[in-house]
């Protein structure tokens, strides 16, 4: 309550939005959830690397519910939901017999604690680093943040986290694929009042919260020694950086609340069957499906190999029903999806309309499904990640003590479900198959924590590892990050600008705005988002993904292979200009025709025949 008066009172004296505001908001609902969680997660350090997965799930939750429900997000609206969260939680927390004790146990301080906060600051400080080096300046690589940025400013103008894209020319026009993103994005548009521009940096903070949720889960389960360890090696990992470079956000985001999954079910795994497991299952459950829906398809199917497995274990055991109803998985696995089906229930029904302005997915036939090989796993792993995650998890079967610890089996089913999912194209089910390194990772290097940790004599496991991080991160992330962060990088092309230009050219020259731009798939989302103007993409099937966004995409690429037909398309549409990447498509000057007004690197600008 003392953040929310505090934000109270900044937005008065302000008069404005101000800067830092969501951040408050999320601190507030983050920190409102701590006397739910589990014992486990008692420690000091914990909380803290807990509280962005908290903070970022429930304030994701609470505004995609608000929305959907038909409110406006507005200033006012945006606090009263948190203070309207926040008085319930309280309310229900000082119902809880262990509140005062879980609140004791948490402000407990010692000199460990003090080292493993120490710690674990510096590697998110390494991860954030990381990824700084990657997004900054702007623009960053890829063309997704595109999309991020467009779909809040529409956030921030219609107070919708499932807003018409006014540049969009197609069928669909929704920008509600990422509500969890949106709810974040959104708001700081709303309340902070920055630009979106700035919002490209927030993948690089993104990718620095999944090594504290990582430690959380870890060290929660098997200690705080292998949590660090963890954590330390997926902040050096390859796949963990992946997603940098093609701006990955809401897989990021999703990743974010995998650890806690695993978190819960390796304690319901252990006996703990107590409500506040359940809850943070469900609302682990409910965080992960409002931020990423695939992501979110992967957990679906983890749980269904532990209910599987479940089953089967009872049926070997020859136990009754009854008694493998009260002592199995099963009963607990059900209650946290039901915990997550009420937490989410917002969730749940923006999804479903979404699905239904989408249609059904395209065809398996246009995903790669045959993409494992050396070079894959090289580059998103690398031979020495996945040398020391092999050792590991042959360190962790041999150990007696570690192989019959029942929380492994989570951890064990989060890596077979990855390999399922991989396996999906089989049974014809649409999926970007190579997806599923994201989800290995963190399975890998829990195993990597615990091997290290459990490991005798201590010195010898710690110093192998030290060298093998190490060598990873130098290969990874390069010794020289912090000079190349300090010295800042130089502006990577003069695209933005251009692109920028072309706006006020065709402000000027049909005010009417009845032309249109056709754009390549290489610069993708970002056209609209700096031209803003209605724009069609020449994406590829599996890019576009569902059925209802197929024609645009395929008028796109038919305009962009010129001939006579792609000439009376453009024609037909109303086409002014063609930008493409000239590294995508190297030809559309003589296939299409036109005047070039513009040639660069990265961008080639062809001007049309004017419509009529």
């Amino acid at each position: 309550m003392a953040l929310l008066a505090l934000d109270t009172a900044i937005r008065l004296i302000v008069g404005d939005p101000y800067p830092g505001a969501t951040f408050l908001l999320l601190a507030v609902c983050g920190i409102s959830l701590f006397p739910f969680l589990p014992d486990e997660l008692g420690r000091f350090s914990l909380h803290l690397a807990v509280l962005p997965a908290l903070a970022v799930g429930s304030f994701a939750i609470l505004l995609t519910t608000v929305s959907l429900v038909g409110v406006r997000l507005t200033e006012l609206s945006i606090r009263l939901a948190v203070l309207g969260l926040v008085a319930l939680l309280v309310s229900v927390a000082g119902a809880l017999r262990r509140r005062e004790r879980a609140a004791q146990e948490a402000s407990r301080w010692s000199p460990k604690e003090g080292l493993a906060i120490a710690a674990l600051a510096g590697i998110f400080c390494v991860s954030l680093a990381a990824g700084w080096d990657v997004v900054d300046p702007f623009p960053p690589p890829g063309s997704d943040w595109g999309y991020y940025l467009l779909q809040a400013d529409e956030i921030e103008a219609q107070g919708s986290l499932a807003p018409d894209n006014p540049y969009g020319v197609g069928e669909v026009r929704t920008l509600g694929s990422y509500p969890g993103v949106g709810a974040i994005y959104g708001s700081m548009r709303i309340l902070d009042g920055v630009s979106s521009e700035s919002f490209v940096r927030g993948l690089a903070v993104a990718v620095a919260l999944t090594p504290l949720a990582i430690y959380a889960a870890v060290a929660a389960l098997w200690g705080v020694g292998a949590g660090l360890v963890a954590a330390a090696a997926y902040a050096v990992a390859p796949t963990h950086l992946e997603p940098l470079y093609w701006h990955g956000l809401a897989t990021t985001l999703g990743l974010l609340f995998l650890p806690l999954v695993v978190l819960a079910l390796g304690l319901q795994y252990r006996g703990r069957r107590d409500l506040r497991v359940i809850g943070l299952l469900g609302f682990s459950l409910a965080a992960v499906a409002v931020m990423h829906s695939v992501s979110a398809g992967l957990v679906a199917v983890l749980l269904a190999l532990i209910l599987l497995g479940d089953v089967f274990g009872g049926l070997v055991a020859r136990a009754g029903a009854r008694s493998w109803w009260r002592e199995g998985m099963a009963k607990q696995v059900l209650a946290g999806v039901a915990a997550g089906g009420v937490l989410g229930a917002g969730v749940i029904v923006q999804a479903r309309q979404q699905a239904a302005e989408l249609g059904s997915p395209v065809s398996y036939h246009f995903y790669d499904s045959d993409w494992l090989d050396s070079g894959t796993l090289e580059y998103y792993f690398s031979w020495p990640f996945l040398g020391l995650a092999a050792a590991s998890l042959a360190l962790v079967v041999w150990n007696r003590d570690l192989r019959r610890d029942r929380a492994l089996v989570a951890v064990a089913g989060l890596m077979l479900s990855s390999i399922l999912v991989s396996q999906l194209w089989r049974i014809h089910v649409a999926f970007e198959y190579r997806r599923v390194v994201y989800y290995i990772a963190p399975a890998l290097v829990v195993m990597i924590g615990i091997a290290v940790a459990r490991m005798r004599p201590r010195w010898l496991s710690v110093s192998v590892y030290v060298i093998a991080a190490a060598y990873i991160a130098h290969s990874s992330i390069g010794f020289r990050l912090p000079e190349r962060v300090l010295e800042g990088g130089e502006e990577r092309s003069e695209t933005v600008d251009t692109l920028r230009e072309l706006r006020v050219v065709l402000g000027e020259a049909d005010a009417d705005g009845r032309s249109l731009v056709v754009a390549d798939g290489c610069l993708g989302v970002r056209v609209p988002y700096l031209v803003q103007w209605p724009t069609t993409i020449a994406f590829e099937d599996w890019q576009v993904g569902f059925t209802k966004l197929v024609p645009e995409a395929r008028a796109a690429k038919s305009v962009l292979r010129g001939g006579p037909e792609g000439r009376r398309l453009a024609e037909e549409l109303g086409v002014r200009y063609v930008l493409v990447d000239p590294r995508c498509t190297p030809n559309v000057e003589a296939d299409l025709g036109g005047t070039t007004v513009f040639r660069g690197d990265e961008l080639v600008i062809l001007e049309l025949t004017e419509p009529a």
